[in-house]
């Protein structure tokens, strides 16, 4: 039983680490992101 509660409790610890709410500023962003190359010839795609 309590293996059971203590095994949730840090389940429930790592999740809410993870979801902090700190947004990447600009800075921290590549360049080839923000500004992708363009070719004539070829597609190219930045995923988010």
């Amino acid at each position: 039983m309590n293996n059971k509660i203590l095994i949730t409790m840090f389940g429930l610890v790592i999740l809410a680490g993870c979801a902090g709410t700190k947004v990447a500023s600009e800075s921290d962003v590549p360049d080839w992101y923000l500004n992708p190359p363009k070719y004539e010839d070829r597609f190219v795609g930045v995923g988010d």
